[in-house]
């Protein structure tokens, strides 16, 4: 039996202003695009990805990495150590600039 990358997140989760300048850094201008197709994979679940646990959800990312490239997971991962919330990132309707500007909540 194998063990499992799991991530656990609040249901409820939602970016801080401190995560989203931590995704502002994690990924500029040249890397914007990067962002909202992970944040598309995230957000898209699946089966075997995600399962709903009472007012937690739990992340298989051994799924997830079949479906990025290994730099979408490595900027994903550096986003991730740096406190970013999985399942805040897959929930939080964001403005992501294809510019230097920083990424915000969209409204």
């Amino acid at each position: 039996m194998t063990q499992e990358n799991i991530i656990i997140c609040q249901a409820n989760s939602t970016l801080t202003t401190e995560q989203l300048t931590v995704l502002s850094e994690v990924f500029p201008k040249r890397h914007r695009p990067r962002l909202a197709n992970i944040k598309s994979s995230v957000r898209s679940g699946g089966k075997g990805f995600l399962k709903h646990e009472g007012d937690t959800v739990v992340y298989n990312m051994d799924v997830l990495t079949q479906r990025l490239t290994p730099f979408d997971i490595s900027k994903l991962n550096e986003a991730l150590e740096r406190g970013v919330c999985l399942q805040a990132l897959a929930m939080t309707n964001l403005a992501i600039p294809m510019s230097d500007a920083p990424i915000i909540l969209r409204a």
